[in-house]
């Protein structure tokens, strides 16, 4: 598999695959790759059917998001609300009359928008199959932020360091003449939040149940030991990691051993890639070790086990005079 850079910072172009028989663990590998380098994959001439398409994701990320904004508002004409209806017509085919609340809420996919990144967990992958292709030309427009904050100067960088963006799924299309109801401008739960800012990769324990992350090596549950397992982090501290199996609750991976402590894609305010602090050369964990011998040593002197030894709490000094049990010094 080859990927042709199209783009001076992002997309590439696959070449010729046909994703429906694409099912070797190597070759998904290099798809994920694929898209954390590229951001934007282009696959050419693929004529999935809807049930081949929800395979090949499930196969790629093995979660499928349902829970989408435009199922809350009406029917899903394709039957599977992992697949958002992109159009503007109803599940009978006919076309949505200009004050439907279906079509003023699709009209947000004409604006700049990140796919399902206000959802639990945020969307990984967004795939975008053409069906019926318009006769008049038509064009897609793709960024990618990470590129953008790169291209940023420092001193805008240095601007935005404490900022958090929210993601919105009514904002934009409030601008377009959308009116949401109360439930659907609830505000999530802070935990949910957090969430949303936690990267994710994805790493198969081997038979001792360990796994391995950027030169790091993390204890999980021995019931996960040859499972494939979804890891949650902050890019900023890897010391904590959360687990999940098929998007549920796993527990949390125990580092075992730790070469970095950060992600090796975060940056410094000055764009520069984080290095990790230089090695002391000190054996902390062999000092700690010595000196938790040396405090069983004065508990226990094994020395003094031997027949004819005393304890030295108890040896006799010259002309100290001997005590015994219930006799008293004059």
């Amino acid at each position: 598999m080859k990927f042709q850079k199209v783009h001076a910072q992002f997309v590439a172009e696959v070449s010729p695959v046909d994703l429906r028989r694409i099912h070797d663990r190597e070759t998904l590998g290099e798809i994920r790759q694929g898209m954390d380098d590229y951001a934007v994959l282009v696959f050419r001439d693929q004529p999935l059917t809807d049930a081949e398409q929800l395979d090949f994701a499930q196969r790629l990320d093995s979660q499928l998001h349902s829970r989408t904004g435009a199922a809350a508002i009406g029917k899903n004409r394709l039957g599977n609300e992992a697949l958002t209806d992109i159009s503007n017509v109803n599940e009978t085919g006919e076309v949505l009359p200009p004050g439907d609340r279906r079509r003023i809420y699709g009209l947000g996919n004409r604006l700049w928008h990140t796919d399902a990144s206000f959802v639990d967990p945020p969307g990984r992958y967004s795939m975008l199959s053409a069906r019926v292709v318009p006769s008049v030309p038509v064009e897609t427009e793709f960024a990618d932020m990470r590129a953008a904050y790169d291209a940023l100067d420092d001193e805008t960088k240095a601007l935005v360091e404490d900022l958090v963006c929210e993601h919105s799924l009514l904002y934009s299309r409030g601008l377009l003449g959308f009116e949401a109801t109360p439930e659907e401008r609830a505000v999530p739960e802070p935990a949910l939040l957090r969430e949303a800012f936690l990267w994710s990769e994805r790493r198969k324990a081997d038979k001792t149940a360990l796994v391995r992350l950027h030169g790091n090596v993390y204890q999980v549950d021995a019931w996960l030991a040859g499972r494939v397992v979804e890891l949650l982090f902050d890019p900023f501290d890897l010391d904590r990691i959360e687990v999940r199996l098929g998007g549920k609750p796993a527990g949390t991976a125990v580092p075992f051993v730790m070469g970095r402590h950060r992600h090796p894609k975060t940056r410094t305010p000055d764009g520069q890639a984080r290095t990790e602090p230089a090695p002391t050369g000190i054996d902390y964990l062999g000092a700690l070790g010595d000196s938790h011998d040396a405090a069983l040593r004065d508990q226990v002197s094994y020395q003094f086990l031997v027949p004819g030894q005393q304890e030295p709490g108890n040896r006799e000094e010259p002309g100290d005079p001997e005590e015994k049990e219930g006799e008293g010094r004059g």
